[in-house]
């Protein structure tokens, strides 16, 4: 069993972790509500849809917390002791900083074990569960009719693109109607149909049981009707489901997209096992684009691993932030600390993700960048305490 300070210690610095987790998913869900409410207000997403995407975002949410989270809890912890003369005494009894750091250390390896399981296992589960949403929820958003308008470089609309319901996954337009305008803004041509099915293979919409009419809102020109039982547009109807999907869901779709976060990194080390294959074969420009490109996917893979340890970071430097002396302690002071150290962490992360994603630096160097800073910042603080 602990010692009973350690115990103590360790419990104490638990409850404002918990406290702290609560605050800043909190937050984070609040976001997700509002943009599912949004959704499900403007776009017809089902609202059940909407429910379950949101809850799918919970792991997510609770993974990129769980290091803010640890953060307010020691400093939290340790402002509050230092306000009841905790830390003093302890320190006076000859317990040294590191060693009052031990029990809080030890429950910061289990959650960075429970870190890297979520990342791994969970979030992608969860995010691939939410393509698949996605996909279902564009459906029925289709079937209830669309509107696409095209316009021209100085702003004029150039053409319209309509139907009552679309299928992606026959393929299937029902009652779909183009007019292509003038530059006075009247239609030149209109083409209605009962039907049209999306060819793959030619990138073409073949329309079915229609008419396509010249000038129908022009007074002064004839008007022609053209019956047709089939004819083959070329024209921009609507996204090609098969291209939805795929972006949609997979894990492909997210590495391509350098959503690294959203898949483990077995399937980055598969994807840049590949695209190091394609690397040794080619020449030129293609070469240099392929660097840069397995240089983003080694990032990648290791920001994965950097990311359980940047919840000892994250105590390191909230422990010696939060011993203060006693008549300075405030609980207010918790809150303003861990947000200031949380700020600048996060503008490192986001530039030094920046950088590891476009393959310009060293990846296995730029990836452990903010942990490295949040070491450094830890030990001189610990060191300066003492």
């Amino acid at each position: 069993m602990l010692p009973l300070v350690d115990s103590y210690l360790l419990w104490g610095f638990l409850g404002s972790a918990v406290r702290g987790l609560c605050w800043f998913s909190g937050l984070f869900l609040a976001f997700a509500v509002v943009s599912g409410a949004q959704k499900v207000a403007q776009k017809g997403v089902p609202f059940m849809a909407a429910l379950e995407g949101i809850a799918l975002q919970m792991p997510r949410i609770i993974l990129f917390t769980i290091p803010a989270a640890l953060l307010f809890g020691a400093v939290s912890n340790f402002v509050e002791m230092s306000a009841k003369g905790e830390v003093t005494a302890m320190m006076a009894g000859g317990m040294s900083i590191k060693r009052l750091m031990r029990g809080p250390l030890i429950l910061t390896a289990f959650l960075a074990v429970l870190m890297f399981w979520l990342q791994e296992t969970v979030v992608p589960g969860a995010e691939l569960r939410k393509g698949e949403l996605l996909v279902k929820a564009a459906s029925v958003m289709a079937t209830q009719g669309f509107k696409i308008v095209d316009l021209r470089p100085d702003g004029a609309v150039e053409r319209v693109v309509q139907a009552k319901s679309f299928d992606p996954d026959k393929k299937l337009l029902l009652e779909p109607r183009i007019q292509i305008f003038r530059l006075d803004n009247t239609v030149q041509t209109e083409i209605a149909a009962k039907r049209g099915f999306w060819d793959d293979k030619l990138k073409v919409w073949t329309f079915q049981d229609g008419i396509i009419r010249t000038n129908p809102d022009n007074k002064q020109a004839a008007s022609v009707k053209i019956p047709f039982t089939e004819t083959t547009i070329q024209a921009k109807m609507a996204p090609n489901p098969t291209n939805l999907k795929g972006v949609a869901s997979g894990a492909r779709g997210q590495i391509d997209r350098q959503n690294y976060e959203m898949v483990s990194w077995q399937q980055l080390s598969a994807y840049r096992a590949e695209k190091l294959a394609e690397f040794t074969k080619a020449t030129g420009k293609e070469r240099k684009q392929l660097r840069k490109e397995v240089r983003g996917l080694t990032y990648g893979i290791h920001d994965k691993f950097a990311m359980p340890l940047v919840a000892f970071g994250m105590v390191l430097v909230g422990i010696p932030l939060g011993i203060r002396p006693q008549r300075t302690a405030s609980a207010g002071m918790a809150m303003g600390l861990s947000l200031i150290v949380m700020l600048s962490y996060y503008m490192f992360w986001v530039l030094c993700t920046n950088v590891g994603k476009g393959g310009i630096a060293l990846p296995e160097l730029v990836a452990y960048l903010p942990v490295i800073g949040l070491f450094i910042t830890g030990s001189v603080l610990i060191a300066k305490k003492s």
